[in-house]
């Protein structure tokens, strides 16, 4: 557990997808890389943030980093940048979340198993990705 330097009521859980909200879900990652940056990044799962007071009791920010070094943060079907580097996410913490939002692209849509395919459809819902930050 890693304590954020300006943000010390929150702090960085590390761990692997498979000790997240997700596990089991592999195609989860794929979905991150793909689906909510302007062009496909590879990332890796970091760790996790609990306990955000804006998020629904239970749930947690999934903290990603991609290959560019850039730091996100995914919390219902949207993508935040909660760093330029590293560092400064461990400096800033989530000070930064909401400045910068991806949603989910409407035109794209993974190969998912059954079980996910009633949930895509109902994220195709019209409407659903326009966030106003």
């Amino acid at each position: 557990i890693i304590p954020f330097e300006k943000q010390q009521d929150f702090q960085l859980r590390i761990c692997d997808l498979g000790e997240t909200f997700y596990a089991g879900q592999s195609d989860m990652l794929e979905d991150w890389e793909v689906l909510y940056l302007p062009k496909p990044v590879k990332m890796e799962v970091l760790g996790i943030v609990d306990d955000v007071p804006c998020l629904v009791t239970g749930q947690q920010l999934v903290i990603l980093v991609a290959d560019n070094g850039s730091v996100y943060a995914y919390e219902e079907e949207l993508l935040h940048r909660v760093g330029k580097t590293l560092q400064e996410f461990l400096r800033e913490g989530l000070r930064l979340f909401g400045q910068k939002v991806y949603a989910c692209a409407k035109d794209l849509k993974p190969e998912v198993s059954h079980q996910h395919s009633c949930l895509w459809e109902m994220l195709a819902a019209p409407g659903l990705f326009h966030h106003q930050p």
